[in-house]
């Protein structure tokens, strides 16, 4: 009766293993697909006689996967609230805080507005926190080298 009722429970974890494994292949898989997606129609726009200069830097969240449409995206509703600014996005998907570092390295331009979209890749990935820091603190100190206006929003807890 037992080694039924272990047998059973053997098979009931196998399966419910076996489930698991295709749910997540399948969450990944869509995963993959928004974030093609939203590369494909990430917003910037460098209209004539801009009045201002915005940076957008980040992970997914500058990028704007998940967003139902490009304008609805952070980056397009930034876009919308200021029509006429030049608006530069180097959001890419999956990029933590520490990657941030050499892409405004490289990036050496002044901006009226910075905007850094950061930490929930860090939070999922299980970035050690005082390298979080650190990496935070070197990220902000190079766009306060290149914008007067830094806007800093971090997601996770």
């Amino acid at each position: 009766m037992i080694k039924q009722i272990l047998l059973g429970l053997a098979i009931l974890l196998v399966v419910f293993l076996v489930f698991q494994t295709i749910r997540t292949r399948h969450y990944i898989s869509t995963g993959r697909s928004l974030a093609d997606a939203a590369e494909e129609t990430k917003v910037s726009k460098d209209p004539k006689n801009s009045s201002m200069s915005i940076l957008m830097i980040g992970d997914s969240t500058v990028v704007g996967t998940g967003a139902d449409t490009p304008p609805g995206s952070l980056a397009g509703l930034v876009s919308k609230k200021f029509p006429k600014a030049r608006l530069v996005n180097l959001g890419v998907n999956g990029r933590r805080t520490s990657e941030l570092i050499p892409t405004l390295r490289d990036h050496p331009e002044k901006y009226d507005l910075i905007m850094v979209h950061t930490g929930g890749n860090d939070v999922v990935r299980f970035t050690d926190y005082i390298a979080l820091e650190t990496d935070l603190g070197t990220v902000l100190d190079l766009a306060k080298n290149r914008s007067d206006k830094i806007v800093l929003v971090a997601s996770g807890n």
